[in-house]
C-alpha cells in the first residue's frame, strides 16, 4: 500500500509542476532551428607520377574533375540555406610549391567563380570561405553543380620521389533554418 501512495503523489507532483496559469503555448511559433549539415565536395591524393605527361615524360598540370555536386539541387535544402562554409585543406609533402584553381562550374558548364591556392613546399593549408544568404557570392555557390581543379607545378629542379604526396580536401558546412524567419 505504501507504494501505492508514494507512486501516486509523485504522479501527482509531476502535474502540480508541469501546470500554470502563465503558459505561452505561442513559443512554439517561435521556435527557429539551425542545424548544421557538413557535405564532402572533392578528395584527391596525387602523386609525382601523376604530374608526368606520360608522352613527352614532362612535367604537366593535372586537372581533377568532380562532377554532379547534387548538394543545393534539393529545393528543400536550397530554400532553407542561410550560410555556406567553404573548407579547403591541402598537405603538400612535395619539395615543390603548386597552385590551385578551384573552378566553380554551374549546370550550363559557365564558371562561377575561381578560387586560386598557392600550396608551398612541405606545407599545409587550411582556408574558409564563408558566404552568407543573400550574395552574390553564395549565390555563385548554391548555384555550383560542378568543381573543375587544376594543379600546376610551379617551375623547380629539386627531386621527387614517390612517397611524396598532394593531398587534397573541399568540404561545405550549410548553416539550415527552419522555423520562424
Amino acid at each position: 500500500m505504501n507504494k501505492l501512495v508514494l507512486i501516486t503523489l509523485l504522479i501527482s507532483l509531476t502535474f502540480i509542476g508541469c501546470s500554470s496559469d502563465e503558459l505561452d503555448f505561442e513559443q512554439a511559433n517561435a521556435i527557429e532551428l539551425n542545424p548544421i549539415a557538413k557535405v564532402s565536395l572533392l578528395y584527391f591524393k596525387a602523386n609525382p607520377s601523376n604530374f608526368i605527361d606520360q608522352i613527352t615524360g614532362l612535367d604537366t598540370p593535372v586537372r581533377f574533375d568532380y562532377s554532379n555536386i547534387n548538394v543545393f539541387s534539393n529545393e528543400i535544402s536550397l530554400n532553407n540555406v542561410k550560410k555556406v562554409v567553404l573548407k579547403i585543406d591541402i598537405e603538400n609533402t612535395f619539395n615543390k610549391d603548386f597552385n590551385i584553381d578551384y573552378y566553380l562550374i554551374d549546370e550550363n558548364n559557365n564558371t562561377l567563380d575561381v578560387l586560386n591556392f598557392n600550396s608551398i613546399a612541405n606545407g599545409q593549408l587550411q582556408t574558409e570561405y564563408t558566404y552568407l544568404e543573400g550574395s552574390v557570392e553564395f549565390q555563385n555557390m548554391v548555384n555550383t553543380r560542378r568543381i573543375n581543379v587544376i594543379v600546376g607545378q610551379f617551375p623547380s629542379t629539386a627531386p621527387t620521389n614517390d612517397a611524396m604526396l598532394l593531398h587534397f580536401k573541399s568540404a561545405v558546412d550549410l548553416t539550415l533554418k527552419f522555423g520562424n524567419d
